[in-house]
């Protein structure tokens, strides 16, 4: 068709353009942005900073999730979050999940047809508890 086609695993496991927006606090903390990017057809992380209270994640989540197309997934960069405010920690009881080979990640992503390797549903925040499905 005379178009330059991009192949990689990323495009092929997302379904999007081989482009990610990394999560970096205070560029991908606010919801304009990310929402923007995310119905561009791009993938972008949503940073794990920057959040000052344990309501203030979940508000951003739903912010954004107001301003995307249904099927649109959010991918939280957590790798920043303030522990102590957020109990976000191993010990707090979150599980840590057990190592897969790729390929069964990939299947197991591609038989879900989701839009997005990670969907962050804030079910309860709290200082003592979090859940993220």
């Amino acid at each position: 068709d005379g178009k330059v086609h991009i192949d990689s695993t990323f495009s092929r496991l997302l379904g999007k353009p081989p482009i990610m927006v990394a999560g970096m606090t205070s560029t991908t903390i606010k919801a304009g942005f990310v929402s923007a990017v995310l119905s561009a057809g791009y993938h972008v992380e949503l940073a794990g900073g920057g959040y000052y209270n344990p309501k203030a994640l979940p508000a951003k989540v739903a912010e954004i999730q107001a301003k995307i197309p249904t099927c649109v997934g959010i991918t939280l960069n957590a790798l920043y979050i303030n522990q102590r405010p957020e109990g976000f920690c191993v010990a707090a009881g979150i599980q840590v999940p057990k190592k897969q080979p790729k390929s069964s990640i990939y299947e197991r992503r591609r038989s879900r047809k989701r839009s997005s390797p990670t969907i962050v549903r804030v079910l309860r925040f709290s200082s003592d508890q979090v859940q993220i499905l």
